[in-house]
């Protein structure tokens, strides 16, 4: 049965709103007039785009990170993309179009700062820009509306107080999602009970819609970019002047062995490079693994009656709401479709609705207590029971193992060193002319160039890279397991990190060899067969990983 929802009573607000409301109400000069100054700045609705369910007792600013990567990122990433998208063909389309001649139009890439600058750092900086502000850059269009306690509900009036908490699971169902963000302190916090078991229970059919908003995702996200920045930006003018020595077209390999060799040769500077990001990521790695594990413990644990609230008199109330999803005096009778002769002379009546008044006596305990309805205290047994086994079968299927790191994340995190190659790609071409680029890979033709470089690129962005952060992860998982004392396990993080960017750069420079040589020299069994080994084991350890 759903209740009467007062007009005016369910309000949202919108994210640019909601991150004011976090940054000025934690301030210990924050007053009444500050939170009805808020309430004011909500507007009436019918439906709330996403619910925000937090812990006060959390830090504002990690909130405010987490929220702009679950609302922005997605918008950040395509104005990264379509940002070097216009900037690549403005550049080719000044130059005419690449040449199989040398030129220098656009200039090279070690004496022209502005093209590197173009094709990396800009769209880079409107990745950024988008990511904290992509809210305010589209004024919210593709930004859902939000429902934020401190905002949308009056905290002064006790009385609207009590309404509004009383009509929350009327909130919650007309909600689209939950945005869970979490905190150690989430579920000491009985506001939060309430609003993830009214919500678990009204969205069964739609588990996608809990999302549960670690913390740790935007910091790693940010310094990883970062370091991946800083290793392009030296890798790139080295790489430039590699590819553009003489003594270069003078060697040619002359045995499948060169060739490996030439590969291993020509990926050695992304080992030195990639290395410091890989070891800022086992730092922020070690926290997702902590608070992986403590969100599922938390789960496993889960007792409604260890939460806190800060008001002593909202505790009876909030009980009651949560005795009130699960003491099914609302949920509609059992009924079971039967096939009946078509002579039948009309379908059977519809039950009626269930009268609130009667609803509302049932409840009362000393109705209650005569009838099979369970209690408010088997209510809350019931909750907890929801949480401990449905619900957090729900969380690991939506968050993964601890071990777990979703793909579109693994990639995005090594986005500069992405538009680095290529953009890379077609600058060789432009500096040197696309008759020369092969040479400096030991190909033969232009269009052996084309199909090396998309498959390379492709290896290493979607398949190596992100497969490189998953094997740390796994790896650091390992070394906890070990249960060693903390200096000890940093002791074996370090040399492991190196370990696991050596395996990965070993699987790349083999690859590297291995279609160098096939499509320079021909098919041949012992190349091929290596190839299709490195492809398989990588391509067995990406499912393994991603694929749940």
């Amino acid at each position: 049965m759903v209740r009467f929802v007062r007009p005016g009573l369910l309000r949202t607000t919108s994210l640019s709103r909601t991150f004011s409301v976090l940054l000025e109400l934690c301030r210990a000069e924050s007053s009444a007039e500050t939170a009805q100054a808020f309430l004011q700045s909500t507007e009436s609705a019918d439906r709330v785009g996403a619910f925000i369910s937090h812990s006060w007792r959390a830090k504002p600013l990690p909130k405010v990170l987490a929220l702009c990567y679950e609302l922005n990122v997605s918008m950040a990433v395509k104005a990264c993309w379509l940002t070097w998208l216009a900037v690549s063909l403005l550049l080719l389309a000044s130059a005419g179009g690449t040449s199989e001649d040398t030129r220098d139009i656009l200039g090279s890439i070690e004496t022209s700062p502005w093209v590197f600058f173009f094709t990396v750092d800009l769209p880079l900086i409107v990745f950024v820009m988008f990511f904290f502000f992509a809210h305010g850059l589209t004024f919210e269009f593709w930004t859902p509306s939000v429902w934020f306690d401190k905002a949308c509900i009056n905290q002064e009036d006790q009385d609207e107080k009590e309404e509004a908490i009383a009509i929350l699971p009327e909130i919650l169902q007309q909600s689209s999602r939950i945005l869970v963000v979490w905190d150690p302190t989430l579920f000491s916090r009985l506001w939060c009970n309430l609003e993830i078991a009214t919500f678990a229970k009204s969205h069964r059919e739609d588990p996608d819609a809990i999302r549960i908003l670690q913390p740790w995702i935007t910091p790693w996200l940010l310094c990883s970019l970062f370091a991946e920045w800083l290793a392009a930006r030296v890798l790139l003018p080295w790489y430039g002047q590699l590819l553009t020595a003489e003594e270069n077209l003078e060697w040619h390999p002359g045995s499948f062995m060169d060739y490996l060799v030439a590969g291993l040769i020509s990926n050695a500077p992304f080992v030195v490079l990639q290395l410091p990001a890989l070891w800022i990521s086992a730092v922020f790695f070690s926290y997702k693994l902590r608070c992986s594990a403590d969100i599922l413990d938390a789960f496993a644990n889960f007792d409604v009656r260890n939460a806190q609230c800060s008001m002593s008199s909202d505790r009876g109330a909030l009980h009651a709401q949560i005795a009130r999803v699960f003491d099914e005096i609302e949920d509609a009778p059992l009924s079971i479709e039967v096939e009946v002769s078509e002579n039948f002379p009309r379908s059977p009546p519809k039950a009626d609705p269930v009268d609130p008044e009667l609803v509302e006596l049932i409840r009362r305990p000393s109705v209650r207590r005569i009838t099979s309805y369970p209690s408010e205290e088997m209510c809350l047994d019931l909750f907890n029971t929801f949480v401990r086994n449905e619900l957090r079968c729900q969380i690991v299927e939506e968050t993964g193992r601890p071990s777990h790191l979703p793909l579109g994340l693994a990639i995005l995190g090594a986005l500069p060193l992405q538009l680095w190659m290529i953009s890379d790609i077609y600058l060789q071409c432009e500096q040197v002319g696309c008759k020369t680029v092969p040479m400096f890979y030991y190909l033969n033709s232009t269009d052996q160039y084309w199909v090396f470089v998309s498959v390379s690129t492709f290896y290493d962005t979607v398949l190596a890279k992100p497969l490189l952060y998953t094997a740390a992860l796994h790896t650091l998982d390992r070394v906890y397991s070990i249960g060693a004392s903390c200096a000890l396990e940093w002791l074996l993080i370090i040399p492991a990190m190196a370990l696991v960017q050596l395996c990965c750069y070993f699987f790349e420079a083999l690859v590297t060899g291995c279609m160098e040589y096939l499509l320079a020299e021909g098919v041949s069994a012992l190349p091929l067969s290596l190839l299709c080994l490195l492809l398989f084991v990588t391509t067995f350890l990406w499912s393994r990983a991603f694929l749940r």
